[in-house]
């Protein structure tokens, strides 16, 4: 039998390294300095990185409820992060009339709305797909 104890710390520990990863692309892969952004009271910065956070942890909730093990959980998690790393370059490569980068250096609120509801809805969706 498994110890349920060692397991869920193994589950949660990787989740929120995981998170943690998620964040640390975000700052690294997009124009955007959300943090200097932040810093600096931008809440449209806020919104994105708290949409990428909530769509990366949808998909994650419903991976490891889903997943037959640790390594499983992993490789689908990155999948649901690539899944939503696809969908903000998209919304960019969309929306030809404006700059999603620079309505979040703007402060476009509706824009990082956008995106935020874009990083649920993929997270729902990736999510659901791998359920069983």
């Amino acid at each position: 039998m498994e110890n349920l104890y060692l397991n869920f710390l193994l589950h949660a520990g990787t989740a929120l390294v995981i998170l943690a990863v998620v964040i640390l692309l975000v700052e690294l892969f997009t124009k955007n300095k959300l943090f200097n952004l932040i810093k600096a009271g931008n809440v449209s910065a806020g919104i994105v990185l708290s949409g990428k956070l909530i769509g990366a942890a949808i998909t994650m909730a419903f991976v490891i409820s889903n997943s037959v093990d640790w390594l499983d959980m992993v490789i689908w998690s990155v999948i649901g992060l690539l899944a939503q790393i696809i969908a903000f370059y998209l919304y960019e490569v969309l929306t030809p009339k404006f700059s999603v980068y620079q309505a979040i250096e703007d402060n476009n609120v509706s824009a990082a709305i956008v995106s935020l509801g874009i990083s649920v809805a993929v997270g729902l969706v990736i999510g659901g797909c791998v359920t069983n």
